[in-house]
């Protein structure tokens, strides 16, 4: 059973905390200029508001499978795992041709 509550704290914590570290700094050359839940196409994000991140999900969650070493995560465990939600993220970025 989805807990949809848990998933919906979730995909906010992504929207509004985890997809705004992407801001330039460290690691990164460029701040997201828009994210969103919702789909949408690359011509309605329009080319203001690249580079833009879409969070796509599943509603009805999976079972887990069993991973291999590289897909692990340090210090879970499959054995506590038992259903899996997935969530995708869509990134749209405008490239400039010389």
């Amino acid at each position: 059973m989805v807990d949809k509550l848990g998933i919906e704290a979730i995909m906010e914590y992504i929207r509004t905390t985890a997809l705004p570290k992407i801001n330039g700094e460290g690691n990164y050359y460029h701040n997201l200029q828009y994210i969103s839940r919702s789909f949408e196409s690359p011509d309605e994000v329009g080319k203001n508001n690249m580079p833009a991140a879409i969070i796509l999900n599943n509603e009805t969650g999976c079972k887990i499978i069993p991973l291999t070493s590289e897909e692990m995560t340090v210090g879970s465990s499959l054995t506590q795992l038992t259903n899996a939600y997935p969530v995708e993220i869509l990134g749209y970025v405008l490239l400039m041709m010389n």
